[in-house]
């Protein structure tokens, strides 16, 4: 369910063209992070210290995993979107009273061609300035050679609520796309407004266990 907003998004826009896509893309991931932080008790299950992991052998023999901490909640969704030809995979960790959240999921094929065109032109971040705030954006090089963008945005409670995000606090979070193996994955950690530097270390963590495969290009 986590990730059932992108569905959404997608059914209303009808995803004409390009610059739905985009939409879809980003306006979902600052919409999931609020709804996980409101509705933190129906997305997740307690675990205690583990790595999350999904397979999925019927999409290119994806597979991803993170290690949650052992304070945190996780979770996996799985799921096929035919209109956009999608199998989404997805993992999720949320902290105990829902105020810091992280997620990974997969993108339809078409990012592979869409993401890169969006964030080369500009057109990805107008988009995305019109819901948040821009703190900072830029390329990066991975541990292990290949490439991300990422981007470091925040957004006060006002602005969450034009997008229907029904939480009364603001948040600042992270967004980081990057193609793996021939997917092109989304990465997003969240927490409230003029909390991040609290969380910094444990989303680093997190952030270090992520594995494409075999490959771990964050650490």
């Amino acid at each position: 369910m986590m990730f059932n907003t992108i569905h959404k998004l997608y059914l209303v826009s009808n995803m004409k063209n390009n610059r739905r896509l985009f939409y879809v893309i980003l306006v979902a991931c600052l919409v999931n992070a609020g709804i996980l932080m409101n509705y933190l008790e129906k997305y997740v299950q307690t675990a205690e210290a583990r790595t999350e992991q999904i397979l999925d052998n019927t999409n290119n023999n994806l597979k991803i995993s993170v290690e949650t901490s052992n304070s945190w909640n996780s979770g996996t969704i799985s799921e096929t979107i035919s209109k956009l030809n999608w199998r989404l995979n997805g993992l999720n960790a949320v902290n105990g009273d829902g105020s810091a959240f992280f997620a990974i999921a997969n993108l339809p094929s078409l990012a592979n061609f869409a993401l890169p065109l969006g964030q080369k032109t500009g057109l990805l971040s107008l988009l995305l300035s019109q819901y948040v705030t821009i703190n900072r954006e830029y390329d990066i090089t991975l541990r292990d050679g290949s490439s991300g963008h990422k981007y470091s945005i925040s957004a006060t409670a006002d602005q969450l609520h034009k997008v229907n995000i029904p939480i009364n606090q603001g948040l600042e979070a992270v967004l980081i796309t990057t193609q793996q193996r021939g997917i092109t994955y989304v990465i997003a950690y969240a927490t409230h407004l003029g909390r991040m530097g609290e969380f910094e270390g444990i989303f680093q963590n997190i952030l270090n266990s992520v594995r494409f495969g075999s490959s771990s290009p964050f650490c």
